[in-house]
């Protein structure tokens, strides 16, 4: 029980750092976003000249870039960062009491597994946020450029856009709701135990 003790200790240590590193990172997308409204629409996003698929990098002319419709297009990058941010400081957050117990000896206290039932459904919406939220975005940024002008000629008759949903967090939902019955057996186990003696 040492050793689970000391390890978790360790483990949050780490996580300390990282969480203060993200509240750290979220006040500076918060003056910068701040920023970012105060800074005429003209000087706030110029169009970026360079396409990037996969592994080919393209440098467009500036007569195929279209301009931002308006500064709501390039605050969605800033808002994204922040949601991802906040999201990610909580999970942290939340890490570092499931851990709590654990230092203390007793990795199957109750609150263990009403953390974990949180962070499952935390990490299933939030991951679907910020899913939805990186699609609008790369549609957005796909529609600053003149496609058909750069791509449809005599040896290219077509293309075709498709956009990639990144579902991991639906696999560590999944995981998390396991753990939750796993660690509720066992706090169910150590009351057992605990009401024998």
């Amino acid at each position: 029980m040492q050793k689970l003790s000391k390890t978790a200790s360790l483990l949050d240590g780490f996580l300390k750092i990282g969480f203060w590193c993200v509240v750290i990172l979220i006040g500076f997308s918060l003056v910068l976003s701040i920023l970012g409204l105060c800074i005429p629409t003209a000087e706030f996003m110029e169009p970026v000249p360079d396409l990037t698929l996969d592994s080919i990098t393209f440098t467009v002319a500036d007569d195929h870039i279209q301009s931002l419709s308006s500064k709501a297009n390039a605050l969605l990058l800033m808002a994204t960062g922040l949601l991802g941010s906040a999201y990610l400081a909580y999970v942290l957050y939340t890490l570092r009491r499931i851990l709590a117990p654990m230092i203390d000896g007793k990795p199957f206290h109750e609150t263990v597994t009403l953390r974990l039932k949180r962070l499952s459904w935390v990490t299933l919406i939030g991951g679907g946020i910020l899913s939805i939220l990186a699609t609008v975005y790369d549609y957005i940024l796909l529609n600053m450029y003149d496609l058909d002008a750069l791509f449809l000629s005599d040896g290219i008759v077509n293309y075709e856009v498709v956009y990639r949903t990144d579902l991991s967090f639906v696999t560590i939902f999944l995981a998390l709701r396991l753990l939750t019955f796993i660690f509720r057996y066992g706090a169910e186990l150590q009351q057992q135990a605990d009401e024998t003696l």
